[in-house]
């Protein structure tokens, strides 16, 4: 799992991640399978002295631009290896 983009709220308490995961290898054989992503949303937990984030939405998202660019670079490093 790679993290191509984080995004904070204002106030701390979510967060927006943009993910490339290439652990599932037989899914992904060729550098343009770089555009399939995953969206998540954290929500912040702070209860009985916890403090952590916890994803309330996690789904599929076709990558593009930067985060883009960056999977392609991870997809190729891969596939060289």
């Amino acid at each position: 799992m790679h993290l191509l983009r984080l995004n904070p709220s204002a106030d701390k308490n979510s967060l927006t991640l943009f993910l490339f995961d290439t652990y599932l290898s037989n899914w992904f054989t060729d550098v343009r399978d770089a555009r399939y992503g995953f969206l998540a949303v954290a929500e912040r937990y702070q209860n009985h002295g916890c403090d952590f984030y916890i994803a309330s939405y996690y789904h599929f998202s076709y990558l593009v631009g930067r985060e883009y660019e960056m999977a392609r670079e991870i997809m190729q490093q891969r596939l060289s290896s």
